[in-house]
């Protein structure tokens, strides 16, 4: 049996992302048969999976060549570029409420993009519920293979809602903010 890759990316925002390296951590220790590398940022290292805090574009991308099955937090350079090396990103976006972000527009964007079918959205705070999406996307890699030339049109379609949204919020506070995110 081939042993499944796996990559996982929290981006380089200074909010560290610990919740969804330890559930990554978790998930190498009880799969050692899966080989996972996370890129991890300001969070804790991992103890079981392999990894860096950062690591160069060069290097980034090289891995996502080589790996199965992608998962990233839900900024729209992991999801775009995992998608430009035909691969449909698992996403874990960050939560501001647990202090992963200054506000909750990576869960925006990211169920915009899972409602549309461009990424395979995990936003909760379960890990069981992570671990299990995760290791139903490892049986069947075929699921997350995408043909990234047809990405191009709908990327940029998405980007471009994202700014909107983005570019809207100054303007809103509190509940008003949160409206222009739905």
């Amino acid at each position: 049996m081939t042993t499944r890759r796996v990559l996982v990316s929290v981006g380089s925002d200074h909010h560290p992302y610990d919740r969804l390296v330890r559930w990554v951590d978790a998930f190498a220790a009880q799969r050692p048969d899966v080989d996972v590398f996370v890129q991890y940022g300001t969070s804790a290292a991992p103890r079981h999976a392999s990894g860096a805090a950062y690591l160069q574009h060069s290097e980034l991308t090289r891995l996502m060549d080589e790996v199965d099955v992608i998962v990233t937090q839900g900024g729209p350079t992991g999801i775009t570029e995992s998608r430009r090396h035909g691969i449909k990103p698992v996403v874990a976006p960050r939560h501001a409420r647990l202090g992963e972000h200054v506000d909750d527009h990576q869960r925006a964007f990211a169920r915009f993009l899972g409602e549309i079918g461009e990424v395979i959205l995990v936003d909760t705070e379960d890990a069981s519920e992570f671990t299990a999406r995760l290791s139903a996307v490892l049986e069947d890699v075929s699921s997350v293979r995408v043909d990234p030339s047809a990405d191009d049109v709908a990327i940029a379609a998405s980007v471009s809602h994202f700014a909107e949204l983005v570019a809207a919020l100054p303007r809103h506070r509190g509940a008003e903010a949160e409206q222009v995110l739905r």
